[in-house]
């Protein structure tokens, strides 16, 4: 399993991706072939995060995108094994969500609704950095344990009616009350 990391969302403080640095450059450290892909718009905080790159070492590592449409997104997130969002505050966290469904390990804080849907099971939960590193590098050392991870993961979404058939479905019987 190789340590490939990825983000999706906007670049602002609540997001926390200076932690999510700290801990890539921990995890770096170990793995030199690791990569942290960070993909959004500036929400006020990119050039803090590339300092932030820089400052712990791996801005070579990381790479920067902006805002893109959910297929580039999933086609970069093809060569991701890990989902990684440290937020500070959340409410739903969608991308968290499609992070699962698409089976990559999200490394999350249990902040708003993520702790309502990520578990010991399927994630790896952000207490304190070294405590993280530590339970990342094991699951890097054993593909038994990330594949069972990365399945619990995208299973935990498997029976949930998406929010696009969700929404479509509100709107049939709204409609349909109506007619």
């Amino acid at each position: 399993v190789q340590p490939n990391f990825i983000f999706w969302g906007r670049i602002g403080v609540e997001k926390g991706l200076d932690r999510a640095l700290i801990i890539f450059s921990k995890i770096a450290k170990y793995y030199k072939d690791a990569s942290f892909t960070i993909i959004g718009p500036d929400g006020g905080q990119l050039m803090q995060t590339k300092k932030v790159a820089k400052q712990f070492g791996v801005s070579n590592l990381v790479n920067f995108y902006d805002a893109l449409d959910i297929n580039e997104i999933y086609e970069l997130a093809k060569e991701a094994t890990f989902y990684i969002q440290t937020s500070k505050f959340e409410g739903m966290a969608l991308s968290v969500v499609e992070a699962m469904q698409m089976g990559l390990v999200p490394v999350v804080t249990p902040v708003g609704e993520i702790a309502s849907y990520c578990n010991e099971d399927n994630a790896v939960i952000v207490y304190s950095n070294n405590e993280v590193v530590r339970n990342i590098i094991y699951i890097l050392e054993s593909d038994d344990e990330f594949f069972e991870i990365s399945n619990k993961a995208s299973s935990t979404w498997e029976k949930v009616t998406s929010y696009e058939e969700s929404f479509f479905n509100e709107c049939r019987k709204t409609i349909n009350k109506y007619e």
